[in-house]
């Protein structure tokens, strides 16, 4: 992984409006990420929201926050479950979740 740094020559103020050192700062980038999670054990939407954003990442890489859960009934599961198989999953995802 390559992190993009740029050096900046801008003036930063501290808290009493000094003009402080240059500063070397990171340039960030935020990820939109869609999970899809069978839940098996019957979690439930808010404990899983929990345990996505407590999870301790190494040195803080990323801080997770939970925007959105969308919940559906997707009946029994059993091993012939269109969402267990891998030429009709992504087709049966998309029509639970069409919007």
């Amino acid at each position: 992984m390559q992190l993009n740094t740029t050096k900046t020559n801008e003036t930063h103020l501290d808290k009493r409006g000094a003009a402080s050192n240059p500063v070397k700062t990171l340039r960030m980038k935020a990820h939109k990420v869609t999970l899809f999670i069978i839940d098996f054990d019957e979690v439930g939407a808010d404990d899983i929201r929990t345990i996505i954003e407590n999870q301790k990442y190494p040195n803080h890489c990323i801080s997770p926050d939970v925007k959105s859960i969308e919940t559906v009934d997707i009946g029994a599961w059993h091993d012939d479950h269109p969402l267990n198989k891998k030429e009709t999953s992504d087709a049966t995802y998309q029509a639970l979740f069409e919007n």
